[in-house]
């Protein structure tokens, strides 16, 4: 019997796409895992920022669009 087994999901959080130096890590990060064996995705808080642009076209990426104090996660 064969057995199917799906990519493993993984989705990173990060409070906003602005520039920062833990914003750009976890998305080089991001980028870098293979998606042939990774379902990768990307949640961001607020929406847009300044690093938007340097997500892999192939990462679904999310927003809440909520406007959140960093004291509020």
């Amino acid at each position: 019997m064969s057995q199917i087994l799906d990519k493993p999901k993984i989705l990173f959080v990060l409070p906003s796409l602005d520039a920062g130096g833990a914003e750009r890590v976890l998305i080089t990060l991001l980028n870098g895992l293979d998606e042939k064996d990774y379902d990768r995705a990307l949640l961001s808080i607020q929406s847009g920022g300044a690093l938007e642009n340097l997500v892999d076209p192939a990462i679904s990426v999310f927003s809440l669009d909520q406007n959140l104090s960093p004291f509020s996660l």
